[in-house]
């Protein structure tokens, strides 16, 4: 049984004595109190905790640290990643605009000396060409949307112009499009032939939700077409 010096708390021999750190005489009875932990063996038992706390806390802190770290360069990620812009409102060739859950999509826009239909050609006015545009239209919502062409509204170097209307003409765009369903058709406008920006806009007269796609002019005869029904 490990004895200490009631004096001096040095460690001494079972059967000594006398401590021979300080010189002081063991009794039995203090023999007996030794056999508990000396103070200085409480000292290095507190210190040592103590230690240990500390390297517990350190060790607390750096994972909470890397913890940290870890939910920025997440949060960076996600800021990184581009988001579809269902709100952007103006477009051109090739882009897809959206309106009251409609999608918009313009395919084409190409001008035509004439147009025909059923072999009746028909033709503009002296001076003038046939601006042709392609959408396809897809109805995304949960009920039917009756398409108002008249909602169409186009205009050539800020001259508004109106849509033309032929007779017979199946692949104008017009009419009802059902819930979850696309309809792809023509608006055709009849405009000046040296012409440099057209704009053609859906939605109503003072919405400011309305969509508009910008054309620039190709000014190279050979995209104009004829374009046959």
């Amino acid at each position: 049984m490990t004895k200490y010096c009631s004096n001096c708390g040095n460690k001494v021999n079972e059967e000594a004595d006398i401590c021979l750190k300080c010189g002081k005489f063991i009794t039995k009875e203090e023999i007996k109190k030794n056999d508990k932990v000396g103070p200085i063996g409480v000292l290095i038992i507190v210190i040592g905790s103590l230690i240990a706390l500390f390297f517990m806390f350190i060790a607390f802190l750096v994972i909470i640290d890397e913890a940290m770290e870890d939910s920025y360069e997440y949060e960076e990620i996600i800021e990184q990643i581009p988001t579809p812009n269902i709100n952007k409102n103006i477009g051109t060739i090739n882009d897809t605009l959206y309106y009251n859950n409609l999608s918009f999509k313009l395919n084409s826009a190409k001008t035509h000396e004439y147009i025909e239909i059923l072999g009746d050609k028909k033709l503009p006015k002296n001076g003038y060409e046939y601006l042709i545009l392609n959408f396809t239209i897809t109805n995304k919502n949960d009920y039917d949307y009756n398409l108002d062409i008249n909602k169409f509204k186009g205009s050539s170097d800020d001259n508004n112009i109106n849509i033309i209307k032929i007779e017979g003409d199946t692949k104008t765009l017009n009419g009802l499009i059902n819930s979850k369903m696309s309809l792809t058709g023509n608006v055709i406008f009849e405009i000046k032939k040296d012409w440099n920006n057209f704009n053609i806009s859906y939605g109503e007269e003072y919405d400011k939700d309305k969509i508009i796609f910008k054309i620039v002019s190709p000014n190279n005869n050979s995209v104009r077409e004829t374009e046959k029904f």
